[in-house]
């Protein structure tokens, strides 16, 4: 809960937008900002990658099959059932 004070006071934020974590906060850009005012080294970005979600790197790939779906996903959207037209 500290933490969240500090990161709060630092960005200029509510403390409740802070706790809730939306998508349309961006803590992270005004957290490097705050760092770079001060002249200290900003932390490395953290990498979105299959590493993060468990799935190992390109190089742990076994099946080939795997390959063939590395493609783009479908938009997950929030709420509701979307259905894909019938052509």
């Amino acid at each position: 809960m500290p933490l969240a004070n500090q990161i709060t006071s630092i960005c200029g934020n509510v403390l409740s937008r802070t706790l809730a974590g939306g998508r349309s906060e961006r803590n992270d850009a005004l957290l490097l900002h705050a760092f770079t005012e001060q002249s200290y080294l900003p932390p490395e970005p953290v990498p979105s990658t299959r590493l993060q979600r468990g799935r190992g790197t390109k190089d742990d790939i076994s099946d080939p099959q795997d390959e063939l779906h590395e493609g783009r996903r479908k938009p997950a959207y929030a709420g509701g059932l979307v259905l894909d037209p019938k052509v």
